[in-house]
């Protein structure tokens, strides 16, 4: 169908834009025209490496599929552990968003493998590591469709890494027994 084709691509699209990771100490940076998103640099990266040890995610927005996969990766052991910081705007823009957002925070505080809070960011970034290399993405782009130009910076730095594991593991932290309902 229509909509399935249109994932593809975006994970195809990203697959040629990123073309190889980067190596050690290197970056990339890209310009993308919507055809890819922040969520299919993730699967490609993640089909590369055949697990992923840990991803910490910041974004503004991610769509059901994302959260789908996501969930199935944790669940299937293609992902061991996520920290994940979402939008406080995600449950206020309707559209299918805010079912996607009770969804998310469901699972994700359901799941013993996720630390997770709703904050008020805006925040695009995502740090993975297989334990051997240390990728982080960060740009413009969130995890949905996204018609638009998006720039991105893929970098294999495990400093860099754990910078952003470090602040986002610390916003979880903070008054954790509120989730801002």
């Amino acid at each position: 169908n229509k909509a399935a084709a249109k994932k593809l691509m975006r994970k195809e699209k990203a697959a040629e834009l990123l073309g190889k990771l980067p190596a050690i100490g290197e970056s990339l940076e890209l310009i993308t025209n919507g055809q890819s998103n922040a969520g299919g640099f993730y699967e490609v990266i993640r089909d590369t490496w055949g697990k992923v040890s840990h991803l910490s995610l910041a974004t503004w927005i991610i769509n059901r599929d994302y959260i789908d996969i996501l969930f199935a990766d944790l669940e299937h052991s293609r992902l061991g552990s996520l920290t994940f910081v979402i939008s406080n705007r995600m449950q206020q823009l309707g559209k299918g968003h805010a079912p996607a957002f009770n969804v998310l925070k469901t699972k994700a505080m359901e799941s013993p493998n996720v630390n997770f809070r709703v904050a008020n960011s805006h925040a695009k970034v995502f740090a993975m590591t297989n334990e051997i290399d240390y990728i982080t993405v960060a740009g413009s782009g969130n995890w949905s469709e996204n018609p638009r130009i998006e720039n991105y910076t893929i970098t294999n730095d495990k400093t860099k890494y754990q910078f952003h594991v470090d602040w986002m593991n610390e916003i979880c932290k903070e008054n954790k027994t509120t989730w801002n309902k």
